[in-house]
């Protein structure tokens, strides 16, 4: 068999989109250790996964994930166990594709020679990979100092002894690379595109008709007209059982616990920050400081107004802000902040902070209502923030005592703002109409300054003694529940709600997701339980990001078809459906040939009128009294100008139509046919990449042993 023909076999089966990680990125740099332990030469034996045979150890599998996880943090962002997972789940894909194609190059008989790899180092245009490495490899001050890496100086660094370890991981680099690029090649040549493709596609994209058409809708006929007798249940449910298939499913119960920091916990981290006040107050380098003593935001020389600060962190700062003053700690949603005040400017604009109450209405009645809260908050009978909490009807601020924060200049309505900056502070102005009724407003501080500061943020995160209690309870739930056999009395003794949901194992080979139970999100504990366990089985202590859980399995529904019963009204409404379409297609039939053809005539004789519809295109989605109809996109398409179609039964009505105009698209140009062309071929590439890997996973035998290392 030829290669090429092995290849085009490879690719028979359907594409399968989500395997297109297996080319382009398939030997980037950062992976380039990917056959360093799954070589030939490797012993076969047990592996974390295993390709028709031939495995992939644990260490290799744990090195790629642990490579990820560590770019990942180095871009800032945090590996919590469900990423993690996440991860694990794309390392096994990429290894497992690797691996395929690995086995499927040497199947193939694809080499690289020692002159393939010198042309890639010494040849005219040094490979890309050859220039990155020699940088990363050789010391800065002993590159060219116009950074060009040619030929000669290659053969200087290749000459010398102690970069004999660049030299050899460069060519294995290159020869993993070169390899890959011709198995893309004669991927790639089993593409083609001619002539009649790329017309053919131009005609799709602008090809339009305009139309005048008959439509019998099957909603016309009434339910009451069509009679479903057992029979026709029965009939209609065998012809298309397949369509009732189930697969299996899980009906569980979950119990979870957050990991909240206790007030302890909120005490330590403030207790940390209170012992670095001085320290932060003498250093000289703020941004070294902050790196040194764990904070999780970034020193930033930016001045802001206080309405670019947490608003917690504002009011601590402002109204009077002191250069070189520590004030702190703040606590602010999940963090607690120690703030030094780094420089002080005069700001571009003021700020205010201030509080309102909203009367909504515009007539006499508001505005009395809006007088007679004022006269009650400057007479002392009552506080502006208790009116404003029963008073105000602006729910978002009403709770909050009527707080809008700092803002500047363009935050508010005009008639608003200008009260609220012409204010003194302390002073409750109003009624001011605006839109949205009256309001009384109370500036509280006026800010004229903008600060520079330096931001110490800790977490408030559960220590690890929480964290133990936590997943203790959890743990008490999980054991006591298995003993007892009562998983929902023992939550409500540990004031736990007991939720449920449905899993679903999908494809065919019934996988359970990752993501298992949606409301937790993915976990490969999660799904490692599922696959052993049975109808009453309770799981360990889940570790979540921000939770543990303990899961029962409730009921396992076998995969399967549904019963009739089950499925008896899905099934009757389909029977419904087809005998309206029998009966509304018989009508305009019979009409039809009396009509002899004609669209007027067959309209007078149903009962209903003749309707346009122009510029049908195979985008067009909706037809007047038909919707989303691809069967009269499809016949309008397909039918010259002046022809008249048959009775077709669509998905929404039965419909006759003539085509009054083709609208044919421009003369293509040479340059849009060659850009056309470029396209096309590219995704038919793509397409051939894809179905090639998909059709190597359908043939192989994959074990995945992961459960067992968990």
């Amino acid at each position: 068999m030829g290669t090429m023909t092995q290849i085009r076999n490879r690719a028979g089966g359907v594409m399968v989109v989500v395997l297109a990680l297996a080319f382009g990125g398939l030997w980037m740099l950062q992976d380039t250790g990917v056959f360093e332990s799954i070589g030939s030469g490797q012993q076969r034996g047990a592996g974390i996964v295993v390709v028709d045979g031939d495995p992939i150890s644990a260490e290799t599998y744990g090195q790629r994930v642990s490579r990820r996880a560590q770019m990942m943090e180095q871009r800032g962002r945090t590996v919590t166990p469900q990423r993690r997972d996440q991860i694990r789940d794309q390392v096994y894909d990429q290894l497992v594709n690797q691996r395929l194609a690995k086995q499927e190059m040497d199947q193939l008989g694809i080499t690289v020679t020692a002159r393939e790899v010198e042309n890639a180092v010494f040849g005219q245009n040094p490979n890309p990979i050859v220039k990155r490495l020699i940088r990363q490899a050789v010391p800065k001050q002993q590159l060219p100092q116009d950074g060009q890496i040619d030929r000669q100086f290659l053969q200087r660094i290749m000459g010398q002894q102690r970069f004999e370890p660049v030299v050899q991981r460069l060519e294995e680099v290159l020869r993993r690379q070169i390899r890959q690029r011709k198995l893309e090649g004669l991927l790639d040549a089993t593409v083609h595109v001619s002539e009649e493709d790329v017309q053919d596609h131009y005609r799709r994209q602008n090809l339009s008709v305009d139309t005048r058409y008959v439509a019998l809708p099957y909603a016309q006929v009434p339910d009451s007209a069509v009679s479903v007798s057992q029979s026709d249940l029965q009939s209609y449910y065998d012809e298309h059982k397949d369509d009732y298939r189930r697969p299996k499913t899980f009906s569980v119960q979950y119990v979870t616990r957050t990991k909240q920091a206790t007030a302890e916990d909120t005490a330590a981290v403030a207790s940390d920050l209170k012992d670095l006040r001085s320290r932060f107050a003498q250093a000289k380098n703020d941004s070294l400081f902050l790196a040194r003593n764990g904070s999780e935001s970034t020193y930033s020389s930016e001045y802001r107004a206080p309405s670019a600060l947490d608003p917690a962190i504002a009011g601590a700062v402002f109204p009077n802000p002191d250069s070189g003053e520590v004030v702190g700690p703040v606590f602010a949603g999940e963090q607690a902040h120690l703030v030094k005040i780094t420089g002080t400017r005069p700001a571009e604009q003021p700020a205010v902070r201030a509080r309102h109450i909203l009367i909504k209405g515009e007539g006499q009645q508001a505005l009395k209502t809006t007088r007679r809260l004022k006269e009650k908050i400057t007479s002392g009978q009552a506080s502006f923030a208790a009116v404003a909490r029963k008073q105000s009807d602006d729910p978002g601020s009403a709770e909050q005592g009527g707080a809008l924060g700092w803002f500047g200049p363009g935050r508010m309505a005009p008639p608003f703002e200008e009260a609220a900056f012409s204010a003194t502070p302390g002073e409750v102005v109003g009624p001011v109409k605006t839109n949205f009724g009256y309001h009384l407003i109370e500036v509280q501080a006026r800010a004229d300054q903008a600060v520079q500061i330096a931001d110490l943020t800790r977490s408030l995160r559960p220590s690890v003694a929480t964290l133990d209690d936590i997943e203790s309870t959890m743990r008490d739930v999980s054991v006591f529940a298995r003993e007892e056999g009562n998983f929902k009395a023992q939550a409500k003794r540990t004031d736990l709600e007991v939720q449920t949901a449905t899993v679903t194992a999908g494809g065919e080979d019934g996988e359970i997701p990752l993501q298992a139970i949606q409301a937790l999100g993915a976990s490969q504990q999660i799904k490692n339980f599922l696959s052993g366990a049975e109808a009453g089985a309770i799981s360990d202590v889940v570790e979540l990001d921000d939770q543990f859980a303990v899961v029962r399995v409730e009921q396992i529904t076998p995969e399967g078809h549904r019963p009739l019963d089950e499925v008896r009204e899905q099934v009757a409404s389909q029977v419904r459906q087809q005998k309206k379409q029998s009966a509304q297609t018989e009508k305009l039939r019979q009409a039809l040939d009396q009509a002899g053809g004609a669209l007027d005539p067959l309209a007078q004789a149903v009962g209903t009128t003749v309707r346009a519809k122009t510029g049908v295109t195979f985008e067009t989605s909706t037809i007047p009294a038909l919707g989303n109809d691809p069967k009269f996109v499809g016949t309008a398409l397909g039918l010259k100008e002046g022809q008249t179609s048959r009775v077709v039964a669509g998905e929404n009505g039965a419909f006759v139509l003539t085509v009054t105009r083709v609208n044919e698209p421009a003369k293509l140009t040479d340059e849009k046919r060659q850009k056309l062309r470029q396209q096309l071929l590219e995704q038919k590439r793509q397409q051939m990449r894809e179905q090639w890997i998909a059709g190597l996973r359908d043939e192989a035998t994959i074990q995945d042993n992961r459960a067992q290392y968990q």
